[in-house]
């Protein structure tokens, strides 16, 4: 039994800034579902970013190094126009679906106010995964990093309408593969952003 405690303690030691941004991203991720704060653009500024930035600087790392910097902006922008071309016929069709209607047709705040706090949920939301996470773990994992990055992603979908939770999987590895290319978690922010704004136009106009 000393032996295989030995053996974690070697693991953890060679591997101590993976095992510490996988296990205080997990942490983060339950204390968002557990301990949710007043606003819910609140509990993602706080857990997904204020947290994973100290934890960054524990470590004694830039948090710029975290995909906070414009990284190769010519040639994110290219996926962001191409993206965005793509996003508008595919809202159009997934507002169609009967669950996507019920599930976005609740929200009751003017389009200002939720284009505000969208914009500082998802700034969060995506540093945490495209910047936290990917940045993190690209060092030891290279690549392979997309898809880790893409897991806790998707699962945090569960509970959305089920043709958005599948989806996440595409574009989860989708926003990885471009914030890891282009060095900067910038670009997945843009368009998830103009994903759920767009779409909560879109429902609005249908309604």
């Amino acid at each position: 039994m000393l032996e295989e405690l030995k053996a974690l303690g070697r693991l953890i030691k060679e591997n101590y800034r993976e095992c510490a941004v996988l296990s205080l991203g997990a942490l983060f991720l339950i204390i968002y579902k557990k301990h949710p704060l007043d606003e819910r653009w609140m509990s993602h500024v706080v857990y997904f970013f204020a947290l994973p930035v100290v934890s960054i600087l524990a470590l004694r790392k830039n948090p710029l190094d975290f995909g906070l910097r414009p990284g190769n902006w010519r040639l994110w922008l290219k996926y962001v126009a191409v993206a965005v071309a793509i996003i508008i016929p595919v809202l159009l069709i997934a507002s169609h679906d009967p669950s996507m209607k019920k599930y976005y047709a609740e929200s009751t705040e003017s389009l200002g106010h939720y284009l505000v706090t969208m914009a500082l949920l998802l700034f969060a939301w995506e540093f945490f995964f495209r910047g936290f996470l990917l940045f993190g773990l690209k060092d030891k994992f290279g690549e392979a990093a997309i898809f880790i990055q893409m897991v806790p992603f998707a699962v945090m979908h569960l509970g959305k309408p089920e043709i958005e939770a599948l989806s996440t999987v595409v574009t989860g590895t989708l926003f990885g593969f471009i914030a890891y290319r282009s060095g900067s978690f910038w670009p997945a922010f843009i368009i998830h952003l103009v994903l759920n704004v767009g779409n909560r136009v879109i429902m609005d106009f249908m309604q």
